[in-house]
């Protein structure tokens, strides 16, 4: 088993105002696994992957990771584990406009100031049919071309888990098709673990499992 969350909770606000996101969730996940998370908008599905990314941190219960302990990390391991452990995939792509297409996938090791595997970032932008735009710079990219570049940065830090939350939201049928073979390739090929929060039935089934979201707990 690569991720065991146990009896999560999340609340924002407090008081009258307080709005409970997660109710108690339990959830795990195995390695090289491929699994979507499915609800309707406001079940918690977002809180729960901000949570897995350690965007977001459960008020409690408790979240464990390749066997690490992630809710009682101090905020230097939080760091490092956002930078090399997990990576995540957004639907907005979060590439920076004035960097080139590899130096936007290259990003995460230039913040860390570690040197990547130039022959594997080579395997990756050509398996993902990237190779002749790594020199554009985003605004010159289609959205699906964004979303493979946001994939190609995931795969090089080769993390424990990639974590996707709606990556076709802003793309038409033919680019979330795409992208959705890119994801599957990284579990397929790479060898990765792939948790996708999406509303979309069609690109669920990309996934080895689904899972469904209501209220603040898993059904």
């Amino acid at each position: 088993m690569l991720i065991s969350l146990k009896d999560i909770v999340k609340q924002y606000g407090s008081g009258e105002n307080a709005v409970q996101a997660l109710k108690g969730v339990d959830f795990a996940i195995d390695q090289k696994e491929f699994v979507a998370i499915m609800g309707k908008s406001g079940c918690g599905k977002t809180t729960l992957i901000n949570i897995m990314a350690t965007i977001l941190l459960p008020d409690s219960g408790t979240y464990e990771l390749d066997g690490k302990m992630i809710h009682e990390f101090g905020e230097r391991e939080l760091a490092i584990c956002k930078r090399r452990t997990v990576a995540v995939i957004f639907q907005n792509y979060n590439l920076v406009e004035e960097l080139t297409i590899e130096n936007n996938i290259i990003l995460p090791f230039l913040f860390d100031k570690r040197k990547y595997d130039r022959s594997y970032f080579e395997r990756i932008v050509e398996d993902l049919g990237i190779g002749s735009l790594i020199e554009k710079y985003p605004a010159q990219l289609s959205g699906g071309e964004k979303q493979r570049a946001a994939i190609a940065r995931a795969l090089l830090i080769q993390p424990k888990v990639i974590l996707a939350d709606e990556p076709t939201g802003n793309l038409d049928n033919e680019n979330a098709a795409r992208v959705m073979s890119m994801l599957r390739l990284c579990v397929d090929a790479y060898q990765q673990t792939v948790v996708m929060v999406t509303h979309d039935k069609d690109m669920a089934q990309y996934a080895d499992r689904i899972v469904t979201m209501r209220d603040g707990k898993i059904v």
